[in-house]
């Protein structure tokens, strides 16, 4: 009788190219007696700096612990032929040590080492006098790899000192996958040869998938058109993507070309409108390195703005050098990408108008020499940052500044990849002037997420802002930067207080996590205590005081304090400051916002026509807004001055083909622009 009847499922072995069913075999191999080795083998891979770390502290140190003899011998064709010819009369074994050796066994000279070439070779057994062939098999492929240090240089028979000098390597990268093959035999032969590990470095990247997590595969076509990524976005684009993603953590990663995409908007685009700024302005005042102010020793006369992006720049260049020496390449792309934000959307964002100033006045030709020698040096010496990162694109930019306009310079490098890398020059760094900045940055921010938040435009003017805070860091950077705050915000004045009283409600909550063992089975009653405090109580838990309550002792510590604004109040907080906006719209600050307006407009039309930053134009506008009209009359200087216009007339019968129609305040105006 049949006392079980089932059917075992498991997985088949299949060949890898024609997909034909495998069948596995017991045959002789010959091996490497890893286990003889293995203590040997895992104190040098403790010498060598992976990263990520873990690695190999965890998982290549793992595999090697339970490591086992390495099976080397292969039944193929195609391989390197194991040099071992034995006897078959006595089964003695010769090992051939080289090509010399092996040609005075053959009476000839052997150019081609594959199989076919040399099996036919006898060598004359030195212990029965008979012939010996060589045995059948080939090396593992991965003995080759592993034999790469030593092959490249065809040691030990040519470049002896040449292999030594370059032997360990300093660093190697590879997939994660190889922690059981490349790493792994590199390792295993170095310790074997030499008693030394074979690399100094290890950076290991995970694997690439598709979008849908798999692996990217030749035969499902589940990966996109490099050739079209390429021509699309550009190599530094992919570059980058790929340096600041998992991979380089050995981390797998799913392509996504919207990756790519953001790498454009946020560090390509930025980066080239920044040179392309530095461009036009240069050609327009005929600006080059020969008017550079070179004695950047007295670059503490440097305003405020250029001392911040050269210490900025500085402080980069530490950073990434640190980061560079670790092999911590994840690391220098935030990195990056946060100094082409400082660089486009603050200094040069901020010092348009240094650009624009009249040459003629001696304070501002000054100023103006100031900001072109600062920026010129940023581009230059930040292209070199990212040669290895962008490399065709900082070689754009360094081509054009420096390659192009110093053709008669000899000390100039051909290439920005023949120059060194920067070095931090420490009389640039001002880590207060940094710090000092970035809270105006942060002011900047929140004033911007208020009105972000409670939907008023940049281009409409308010009255005030008041910024709350006890840090006197912060009063002193208001002080300092206050006009720039102010025309950053878009605002008239700005006020500092102190007292959060009057903006905030306090609501108090007892710290269970704290308090729980002191006041065990009072705690609750506690708690409703804690609630009622005020700002009494507030302040005196703020100086370090004790509150008795319940016959127990509570600190600032046993309290958790949210604070709440009070109605009406528009606010927005961060760590050591908050900043309130001051909403109340007057007439006067309608019409400055009305002409902003058309300010925007009028740049917007400029573009459209494509004319030049310097071209100076007419305009005739139609409108039959009175508060339009009233707008243009109060601020027709600042509108003239800040499109350029030579002409500003208003027509109310305007009616022209090259007319252009906007909408400001759901009032529809026309305007016509030629140039001057």
């Amino acid at each position: 009788s049949i006392l079980k009847h089932e059917t075992i499922q498991h997985s088949y072995p299949f060949c890898w190219r024609s997909g034909e069913p495998l069948i596995y075999k017991i045959v002789p191999v010959w091996m490497i007696a890893v286990t003889k080795l293995k203590k040997e083998i895992i104190f040098h891979n403790k010498q060598i700096n992976w990263i990520p770390k873990n690695i190999g502290t965890k998982r290549f140190e793992n595999w090697l612990k339970d490591a086992k003899d390495w099976s080397v011998s292969r039944n193929r064709f195609w391989g390197t032929p194991i040099p071992i010819w034995e006897c078959k009369c006595c089964t003695n074994q010769l090992c051939i040590s080289s090509i010399n050796e092996l040609e005075k066994h053959a009476k000839y000279i052997i150019k081609d080492l594959h199989s076919h070439n040399i099996d036919h070779i006898k060598v004359k057994c030195n212990k029965c006098c008979n012939y010996m062939k060589r045995i059948s098999e080939v090396f593992d492929c991965w003995f080759d790899s592993g034999s790469m240090p030593y092959a490249q240089h065809h040691y030990p028979f040519k470049n002896v000192e040449k292999f030594k000098n370059s032997f360990p390597a300093q660093f190697v990268a590879e997939g994660l996958d190889q922690t059981r093959g490349w790493f792994y035999t590199l390792l295993v032969l170095s310790t074997a040869l030499f008693d030394k590990p074979p690399f100094e470095n290890v950076i290991v990247n995970g694997l690439i998938l598709s979008e849908d997590g798999s692996k990217m595969s030749k035969s499902k076509q589940n990966f996109p058109d490099v050739n079209k990524l390429l021509e699309t976005y550009g190599a530094d684009s992919i570059r980058a993507y790929l340096i600041n993603s998992p991979v380089v953590k050995a981390e797998p990663l799913m392509f996504y070309e919207k990756g790519i995409q953001e790498i454009v908007r946020t560090a390509i685009l930025p980066l080239y409108n920044a040179w392309s700024f530095f461009v036009q302005y240069a050609n327009i005042d005929n600006w080059n390195s020969d008017k550079m102010l070179t004695d950047l020793l007295s670059y503490s006369q440097f305003p405020d703005l250029d001392r911040w992006i050269l210490s900025k720049l500085n402080s980069l260049i530490k950073d990434v050098n640190i980061y560079m020496e670790k092999y911590f390449l994840y690391k220098v792309i935030p990195e990056i990408l946060k100094f082409i934000d400082d660089l486009t959307n603050w200094y040069i964002r901020i010092s348009r108008r240094r650009f624009w100033k009249n040459v003629n006045e001696q304070v501002s030709n000054i100023d103006k020499n100031c900001a072109y020698t600062t920026l010129y040096n940023v581009l230059i010496t930040f292209a070199k940052i990212l040669a290895p990162i962008f490399p065709f694109i900082s070689e754009q930019i360094y081509q054009n500044l420096v390659v192009e306009s110093s053709s008669f310079n000899k000390n100039v490098k051909n290439s920005i990849h023949f120059c060194k890398f920067p070095q931090i020059q420490n009389r640039y760094i001002n880590k207060k002037l940094e710090y000092n900045m970035n809270l105006i940055k942060k002011i900047v921010h929140l004033g911007r997420a208020l009105r972000k938040k409670y939907n008023i435009k940049l281009r409409q003017p308010l009255e005030s802002i008041t910024i709350l805070t006890h840090d006197i860091t912060v009063k002193e950077s208001v002080c300092r930067y206050y006009q720039l705050i102010i025309s950053e915000l878009n605002i008239k004045k700005i006020k500092i207080a102190t007292d959060y009283n009057k903006f905030f409600f306090f609501i108090f909550k007892a710290n269970f996590r704290t308090l729980g063992k002191v006041m065990g089975s009072k705690m609750n009653e506690a708690a409703k205590i804690i609630s009622k405090f005020g700002k009494k109580e507030f302040n005196h838990l703020k100086n370090n005081n004790k509150i008795t309550i319940l016959n127990k002792n509570i600190t600032f510590n046993d309290v958790l304090i949210t604070r709440k604004p009070k109605d009406n109040i528009y606010i927005e907080s961060d760590c050591s400051l908050s900043v309130m906006l001051n909403t109340n719209i007057t007439i006067k600050l309608i019409y400055e916002g009305i002409a902003r307006e058309l300010v925007s407009i009028f740049q917007k039309i400029r573009k459209l026509k494509g004319f030049y930053i310097d071209d100076r134009v007419n305009i005739i506008l139609k409108c039959n807004s009175e508060k339009i009209i009233y707008a243009i009359k109060n601020f027709k200087s600042y509108i003239k001055e800040e499109v350029l216009i030579v002409n500003l007339k208003i027509d109310s019968y305007l009616d022209h083909l090259d007319s252009v129609k906007y909408t400001i305040n759901n009032q529809e105006i026309k305007v016509k622009m030629d140039k001057f």
